[in-house]
């Protein structure tokens, strides 16, 4: 599976859509766009005028400052993906989370479990643990020259669920990416 996403307006919605339609099923049969309500309402009609089908709508939220940090709840460590097998433990979440989504488990662990490209410094990826055991996760992905990013991928398995997990992770990779993109972690203005 093969994933696309406009980081901004240097291409045309005509010629990103002719950018990637190669690149997207040159390997595999399945591929995504994600495309940003906000600003990709072009995109989004040139690639539904080429045959695309909308999977599904995703909240978005836009985040301008970095988060208010907050402590994981009792018995719980959050840290970043640095190795192979922290990005294999969050390919595995990830998989199983997003069953309840109609998402093929195989598949998105497959799409997922790269860690040439997982841990590359313009990605971050957040594991919460219990017991030094890896049960929630969420990634950011740096793109464009501007200063954007794209959080998302938050996944919990079942027996962690109802326990904020998400928001801790979320918060993580968040403000990971304000720190990678801006140099440090500047505060919300008073």
């Amino acid at each position: 599976t093969r994933l696309a996403i406009r980081s901004g307006p240097a291409l045309t919605p005509i010629a990103f859509a002719d950018a990637i339609g190669d690149y997207l099923l040159s390997v595999g049969t399945t591929a995504a766009v994600f495309v940003r309500a906000d600003t990709d309402a072009e995109l989004h009609a040139e690639l539904v005028g080429r045959g695309y089908t909308e999977y599904a709508r995703s909240p978005e939220m836009v985040c301008d400052a970095r988060l208010d940090d907050r402590p994981p709840p009792k018995g719980v460590t959050v840290r970043l993906a640095t190795t192979p097998a922290d990005v294999r433990a969050y390919a595995e979440i990830a998989g199983h989370a997003f069953r309840h989504l109609a998402f093929p488990e195989d598949i998105t662990r497959a799409t997922i479990d790269h860690p040439d490209l997982m841990l590359d410094p313009k990605v971050a990826i957040a594991l919460a643990e219990i017991d030094g055991r890896p049960v929630a996760g969420a990634a950011a992905f740096l793109v464009g020259e501007a200063g954007d990013g794209y959080v998302g991928w938050v996944a919990c398995l079942d027996d962690a669920r109802g326990s904020g997990l998400g928001d801790v992770v979320t918060r993580r990779v968040t403000n990971e990416a304000f720190d990678r993109l801006f140099g440090g972690p500047p505060r919300r203005p008073e």
